[in-house]
């Protein structure tokens, strides 16, 4: 019944894509990227890819070589296009179990903070764009993302408030599963070091968000500002991270047309954009995923064990 009703929703979602759209223009638009832009956009989200595996490095506390730390995220990110539910981080924990004999609780644990801070930041971001497109205050928008991450920060690093507001969350799995996150950030990092993951995360959705500038701005010829971008861009994340689809295929492109219509780009071109710049997102990935796949033997030994039984 899940089954169905996921692929129910990957079908509506393509029929909404393709409904009344005029595929002369559609590949006209889909043929007529800047080759500049394109290039400059894959090495924006490769750069993007590096910070992520630094975060990673860090969180770690660099117990392990960068290299290590770069090859479990984008082992991970390669995974995460083919499952839905973000299901390829755990390829980090095979990984690192297999490569740096990391135990894999500690590679999980650190996995859900990493994504307790994204949540947190995404949904921050979320709630400006939202307030930005209603207002059209680019002022009073910026300054309220800086009072959220600022608001964020205090309360991560002030303990008694923080399990004080865990405390009356009504939602009792919620509530456990918030508990043991903080504690387990607390136990294992310092002051200085929260700010540092904290400003380390700022930094991988500065890269997200730098790469979709940049194909915007070289790539397209589209004439946004620079809150149209952000406010497109964050409606795309938010809604790629609902766990519908492998790699988030057809939640980004809906995502993207649909935020695009706001600013008066036609449905065509709306959906050549977003696709292009999905494929741009997630070409390093597959290269360095396949990569990976092809020269690290260690990674099928259990299914050659398996072969051998």
């Amino acid at each position: 019944m899940t089954k169905l009703l996921k692929w129910s929703v990957i079908f509506f979602i393509a029929l909404l894509l393709v409904y009344n759209i005029d595929f002369h223009s559609f590949f006209y638009y889909l043929f007529h990227f800047r080759p500049i832009g394109l290039l400059l956009t894959l090495l924006a989200v490769f750069l993007s890819e590096v910070v992520v595996a630094y975060r990673w490095y860090f969180l770690n506390e660099k117990k392990m070589s960068f290299k290590s730390a770069f090859e479990a995220v984008m082992l991970s990110f390669f995974f995460n296009i083919f499952t839905p539910a973000k299901i390829g981080d755990l390829s980090k924990v095979y990984y690192l179990e297999k490569k740096e004999s990391q135990h894999p609780i500690y590679t999980l644990s650190l996995t859900i903070v990493e994504r307790f801070y994204d949540v947190i930041i995404l949904g921050t971001l979320f709630a400006i764009s939202l307030f930005f497109y209603f207002t059209q205050n680019m002022f009073l928008a910026f300054g309220l993302l800086i009072l959220f991450l600022g608001l964020f920060f205090y309360l991560i690093t002030n303990s008694k408030l923080t399990l004080a507001l865990i405390k009356h969350i009504p939602i009792k799995k919620v509530k456990i599963l918030l508990y043991l996150v903080y504690k387990a950030v607390r136990a294992r990092f310092r002051t200085h070091k929260f700010m540092t993951l904290f400003l380390l995360s700022v930094a991988v959705w500065i890269g997200y968000y730098f790469a979709n500038y940049v194909f915007f701005l070289f790539a397209t010829n589209l004439d946004l500002t620079f809150w149209q971008i952000f406010v497109v861009s964050t409606i795309t994340f938010v809604v790629s991270a609902v766990p519908i689809t492998p790699g988030s295929i057809g939640t980004f492109q809906a995502a993207m047309v649909f935020s695009l219509s706001w600013y008066g780009v036609p449905k065509e071109e709306a959906l050549a954009v977003s696709i292009i710049l999905h494929v741009l997102d997630n070409i390093p990935t597959l290269i360095v995923g396949f990569y990976l796949l092809g020269t690290k033997n260690f990674l099928w030994e259990r299914e050659n064990a398996a072969k051998k039984l």
